[in-house]
């Protein structure tokens, strides 16, 4: 397995579809404050084709706006997971295991 993403082939970054990344300490290094280190991750691997998302304990509004910072859009899993976005809809689970859309 790559240690970087710049050591992914041709062949792996066909195979990736998804990466999900924490925000606290991995791609923010303060509460406003981007690494850039792990943007230009986030930018490599959106030129791959890899679609990257956000999760974090943040929520849904401050975790938007360091996407549009990051040039993604979604998915989001913000709220200690309590609510995520994915196809422009926002989910929230219910009690019963439901999703409910807003």
């Amino acid at each position: 397995m790559p240690q970087s993403y710049l050591e992914i082939s041709p062949r792996l970054a066909g195979q990736i579809r998804l990466v999900v990344t924490d925000v606290d300490g991995t791609i923010a290094t303060t509460y406003d404050s981007l690494n850039a280190v792990a943007v230009a991750a986030v930018r490599y691997l959106e030129d791959q084709s890899i679609t990257v998302g956000l999760a974090s304990g943040r929520t849904l509004s401050n975790l938007e706006s360091l996407a549009r910072d990051l040039g993604i859009s979604e998915p989001i899993v913000a709220e200690n997971g309590g609510v995520a976005t994915f196809d422009g809809v926002i989910r929230h689970p219910s009690r019963k295991g439901q999703i409910l859309e807003s």
